[in-house]
């Protein structure tokens, strides 16, 4: 859980709508973390629900495991549920590494596969697990996410110069106005407050140094992964691809996903950008639920 004086959080949460922010509070108080040793650090994560089927959901980059909270709430009746915190709070940056980090907490929980729901940088972790673990995957949603290629490395490079120049204040307000350009955030979501909130709240848990670990991680899994279709051919499991309108990039993404999963269903949300996670949780925890049921 974080840990955040009272009056921090509800300076914080100030003007989000008293039944969200009493959600999240009753959430963290209600789902404590657990952690497990894995060769020498510590991975906390959340364990929780009810069910024969385990579901796995991946956060975002710099996240924590209650940004799922609202699904969570929604699904842990039915089905037993596994997230942990996002894998810079980790401190463990290798993909590879996170993903053999992942199957000891699945072993650890005695689950032998799980329906994994990977979002933005967890969807990328997403691609690489099934690849490396396709036994321990029932099914598979990516969320928001492009896919692991190394003609992505160079633009990545270019961030990790310009964050190791700038010092961290002045890069912050600059990353936050690339994401205004690339990022449509809807009035008319009633948890726009929230989402704010939230985001500004993972922020004081983020230095420097994760950024650089975070994008150095990120391009030497593009420079070095291999996408081998053959591992997906004997796989008898299901592709979802989610996506949004109003992301720049993001109808480029789904169509990248699609030509390398080309058997995947595909959901498109009409609103909500990048966030329709935070902005539309009812709805997005809606589609996670109906393509359960089918699978």
């Amino acid at each position: 859980m974080i840990k955040m004086k009272s009056k921090d959080f509800d300076k914080i949460y100030k003007k989000v709508p008293q039944e969200q922010k009493e959600m999240l509070e009753e959430f963290r108080a209600s789902h404590p973390y657990k952690e497990l040793d894995i060769n020498g650090t510590r991975w906390r994560y959340i364990s929780c629900g009810q069910g024969s089927k385990t579901l796995l959901f991946l956060p975002g980059g710099f996240t924590k495991a209650d940004m799922w909270f609202y699904s969570i709430l929604a699904l842990e009746k039915d089905y037993r549920i596994i997230t942990p915190d996002d894998h810079v709070f980790q401190g463990t940056f290798e993909m590879s590494d996170v993903c053999d980090a992942i199957v000891r907490i699945l072993e650890d929980e005695d689950v032998e596969k799980a329906t994994i729901i990977g979002i933005s940088a967890g969807g990328g972790f997403a691609q690489y697990f099934i690849q490396k673990y396709p036994q321990k995957v029932e099914h598979l949603v990516i969320s928001h996410c492009g896919i692991i290629i190394g003609e992505h490395a160079p633009e990545l490079q270019k961030r990790l110069k310009m964050i190791k120049l700038l010092p961290f204040p002045i890069f912050m307000p600059i990353a936050r106005k690339l994401i205004k350009k690339t990022w449509v955030f809807p009035i008319s979501s009633k948890w726009l407050a929230f989402r704010q909130a939230y985001l500004r709240e993972m922020s004081l848990n983020i230095n420097k140094d994760m950024f650089i670990h975070f994008i150095e991680g990120g391009i030497k899994t593009l420079r070095n992964f291999v996408f081998k279709p053959e591992v997906l051919q004997s796989w008898p499991g299901e592709i979802l691809i989610l996506g949004s309108k109003g992301e720049k990039w993001g109808m480029v993404s789904v169509e990248e996903l699609k030509a390398r999963y080309p058997k995947a269903k595909t959901h498109i949300f009409e609103q909500g950008g990048h966030h329709t996670i935070f902005l539309f949780p009812e709805e997005y925890t809606s589609v996670i639920r109906d393509f359960l049921k089918e699978n």
